[in-house]
């Protein structure tokens, strides 16, 4: 079973995956769509893969970091719940805000996730209110979880008045870069909504 994959991006295949080469291989992984911008033909990426097979054959998932793996293993245990809504999931609310939402029965934040309805938002919160390992459940570390709250608040709220809808910030929220300033997140979710 392949874990892990480092090697250098040939670029898109397709709306929802990249073609990676190693060692003289490609494969093609899926990516949260919310991800698929970043990844530059030529550059060298490392992903956390978890293979899945089908009848039509073998499909990579490829993850930034373990613990969207994690999520995504998580979320495929739920009936009701395969790959493409466990990715729709992950790439739509980002893993912190959803495990956030689950824990807070917000419906409303869940269903922002494409294919998403109230039931099957209901069935995830049953399923995991209160089961979420730890290292799932929580974001940064201390003061750094707190900080990084708000600054998707004022983001939010800076954007919201810009005109954009919820659906498109949520999806750019988990890929502001660490560190940034309010003024800094913004732009960049600017710039990655407009690709």
């Amino acid at each position: 079973m392949i874990v892990q994959l480092t090697g250098e991006v040939l670029g898109p295949e397709d709306d929802d995956s990249i073609a990676v080469l190693v060692a003289g291989v490609g494969y093609q992984v899926e990516v949260v769509k919310s991800a698929l911008s970043h990844f530059r033909a030529g550059e060298t990426v490392s992903l956390y893969i978890r293979s899945v097979t089908k009848e039509d054959g073998t499909q990579l998932y490829g993850f930034l970091e373990k613990a969207d793996r994690l999520g995504f293993d998580l979320l495929r245990k739920i009936p009701g719940i395969g790959p493409s809504a466990a990715m729709s999931l992950l790439g739509a609310i980002g893993r912190e805000r959803l495990w956030k939402a689950v824990e807070e029965s917000d419906l409303d934040t869940i269903c922002v996730a494409p294919g998403i309805g109230k039931k099957l938002a209901q069935r995830l919160i049953t399923e995991l209110s209160g089961r979420l390992p730890k290292d799932l459940s929580t974001g940064r570390a201390g003061s750094a979880g707190v900080a990084g709250t708000e600054l998707e608040s004022e983001v939010t709220l800076a954007l919201l008045g810009l005109g954009f809808d919820k659906g498109e910030i949520s999806a750019t929220l988990p890929l502001i870069p660490e560190g940034a300033s309010v003024a800094q997140a913004v732009r960049f979710c600017l710039r990655s909504m407009a690709r």
